[in-house]
């Protein structure tokens, strides 16, 4: 502010709407309103289009792995969670308040699909190659 920079601070959304009325908020900002409305649009017709392909009736249980050490999964009033449960999955960490999870549970509520990110292995490489340069 005292610089004479713009800023705006966001929160973290919550849910796949909250990620498209901050991208909108982006968009006006760089004055580029009717580009950011294509966009999100074409997003929502992916996921209506994905979300017709998943047969009726099934809920597929899901776990997605955020981090390895301690295992952290994806929680309620999360947007990736909003995205299990709009595509008609079952977070089987749904009740899980922290997000740290022991692999037993896991197992235990049996997921038919297991998704690790990208981040979760980075975050366990780093930490390895950390503790390599200690030792």
């Amino acid at each position: 502010d005292k610089l004479g920079i713009k800023y705006k601070v966001f929160e973290s959304p919550t849910n796949f709407e909250g990620i498209c009325n901050q991208f909108m908020e982006i968009a006006k900002l760089i004055g580029k309103e009717e580009k950011g409305k294509q966009i999100i649009q074409q997003e929502k017709t992916k996921l209506q289009e994905l979300k017709k392909r998943i047969p009726k009736g099934e809920k597929p249980k899901i776990f997605i792995e955020l981090g390895t050490k301690p295992l952290f999964a994806v929680i309620p009033n999360t947007f990736m969670h909003d995205y299990i449960t709009f595509l008609g999955g079952e977070n089987v960490a749904s009740d899980v308040s922290t997000g740290i999870v022991s692999r037993e549970t896991i197992l235990l509520r049996n997921p038919d699909v297991i998704f690790v990110t990208t981040w979760a292995l980075l975050v366990s490489r780093k930490l390895k190659f950390g503790k390599n340069m200690i030792n």
